[in-house]
């Protein structure tokens, strides 16, 4: 058998042979011998060596596979490698880097000597190339976060994007799985800071944060804002993004949601219908199984499927004793108002009072209709009833007018004698002030309209106006401040 190997040191070159020359050395060497003598059965040989080796007794186990061709101590079809050239093959076999698997296949196919699997294990792990570039290692044992037993205990902090040119910060409730989810212009350390200290004014300070070791997190600014804040900030290691696992789930899961959800809607549109929908749905994690927002709120957000269910008449209660205090300290009084009432608007804005027509009533808010022919709610307070007559009717008089008709008074004035009719005018016609004259005692509009029969008109006149020059002083009127206390005095004696 031929081996490409020399006894010290790397093959000088692949045509360098061993022949069975060398290749029996292993028959003259002490080691050899006593194999050989194992292999042959001499047993005077044994008995006159001063000790046996381990390698022997490791042959003897083997005897029966042992065989000498050519003077070479052969195993099976493999070639038994004496001590001094070990090293030698082991270097030769190990030229491609193969691993550990790999390199005892090899030598299988080749030689053999005792132990020959265990030198190959420490070779390969003490050769540096390879230990340089070698997978990771076995993943070591889970150790999770401790469980969080209240809502906004711990708080998981990540980014999720850019998606269209936008980042988002996500927060993450560690008991809850509740999340926040906010649009950033900007991913730097104060904008971070501006976004969860409106998160804090609606839910309150955490008592952990965890988040990745980006410089928004990292930076003093930062710290110094959880430090005076008194939240523990803890990091995830570089590059190991399983230790912050909360937010890292939750930031894939958002990804996938926002792209099924962009058809037909804008990047907000499909953030509110997400957030909602995931708030709703009970979630195998969260406590006993409930939705997030069930577990961080303690009650259901109503969602549209809601609608499914049977409504529930509760009967509301009304405080009495507010109303009753309300109605007594200002002297209250019950007010309704009924469909198609005539009623003056009061303008908040303009302080000004327009009249309006009632259309219906909810409580105490009136839908009124204004000239405008515009519908708004008046509550009752802003309401009080007209008594001025509706413009929109027109006077009789103008309406026969219109139509080329006498007048009422003209046509009972052609029906009596002429006497009685001359002295029925200066008896009855009262005396009225030019703006108490009605439109069809005034000039006529056009020949048209001119009546066939004219009513002489007498005026006298107007009386002067008498007005008091007193100067009047406003009522000093008693108000009692209900949140005051008052001492009755005791009467004098």
């Amino acid at each position: 058998m031929v081996m490409s190997f020399v006894s010290n040191g790397w093959p000088k070159s692949l045509k360098d042979p061993l022949d069975t020359k060398e290749s029996s050395k292993t028959t003259k060497d002490p080691k050899g011998q006593n194999s050989l003598c194992v292999c042959v059965g001499c047993q005077h040989a044994l008995a006159s060596a001063p000790s046996i080796p381990k390698e022997v007794v490791l042959f003897s186990h083997q005897r029966s596979f042992l065989s000498i061709v050519s003077s070479v101590l052969m195993f099976k079809e493999r070639v038994v490698i004496p001590a001094s050239n070990q090293k030698s093959v082991l270097q030769l076999l190990h030229q491609g880097h193969p691993g550990i698997c790999r390199m005892k296949q090899l030598a299988r196919s080749y030689c053999y000597w005792p132990q020959m699997e265990s030198q190959i294990e420490d070779m390969v792990k003490k050769c540096s190339p390879c230990a340089l570039s070698a997978n990771l290692p076995t993943k070591h044992q889970l150790h999770s976060w401790p469980q969080s037993t209240k809502p906004w205990q711990r708080i998981h902090l990540d980014f999720a994007g850019p998606i269209n040119s936008k980042s988002f910060l996500i927060v993450v409730d560690s008991y809850s799985k509740y999340p926040e989810v906010f649009p950033m212009q900007s991913t730097s350390a104060d904008a971070v800071i501006s976004k969860l200290k409106s998160l804090f004014v609606r839910h309150g300070l955490p008592e952990t944060l965890v988040s990745d070791n980006g410089t928004q997190f990292s930076s003093n600014v930062f710290r110094q804002f959880c430090k005076s804040n008194g939240v523990e900030q803890l990091f995830s290691p570089a590059y190991h993004p399983q230790s912050n696992g909360q937010a890292e789930r939750f930031v894939a899961t958002f990804k996938n949601a926002l792209f099924k959800l962009k058809e037909g809607r804008n990047l907000l549109e499909a953030i509110e219908l997400f957030l909602l929908s995931y708030r709703t749905t009970p979630c195998s994690s969260a406590p006993n199984g409930v939705s997030p927002a069930e577990a961080f709120l303690g009650r259901k957000l109503r969602a549209k499927l809601d609608l499914l269910l049977p409504s529930s008449h509760e009967q509301s209660v009304r405080n009495g004793q507010m109303e009753q205090q309300f109605n007594r300290r200002n002297g209250a009084k019950n007010r309704q108002f009924h469909s198609g009432d005539s009623v003056l608007c009061h303008l908040v804005v303009s302080r000004q009072w327009v009249k309006g027509t009632i259309i219906n009533c909810r409580g105490v808010v009136y839908a009124v209709q204004m000239p405008s022919g515009r519908i708004r709610d008046f509550h009752v307070n802003h309401l009080r009833r007209s008594s001025f007559p509706d413009e929109d009717e027109l006077p009789a008089d103008i309406l026969l007018e219109c139509f080329n008709l006498p007048s009422v008074e003209s046509q009972v004035a052609a029906a009596l004698p002429q006497e009685q009719r001359w002295n029925g005018i200066e008896e009855q016609s009262p005396v009225r002030s030019p703006d108490q004259l009605s439109v069809a005692e005034s000039p006529p509009l056009s020949p048209v309209a001119q009546s066939p029969v004219q009513m002489p008109v007498i005026t006298s006149p107007l009386p002067p106006l008498r007005r008091s020059s007193r100067k009047r002083a406003p009522r000093t009127m008693l108000q009692l401040d209900g949140k005051k206390c008052y001492k009755k005095e005791q009467p004098y004696q």
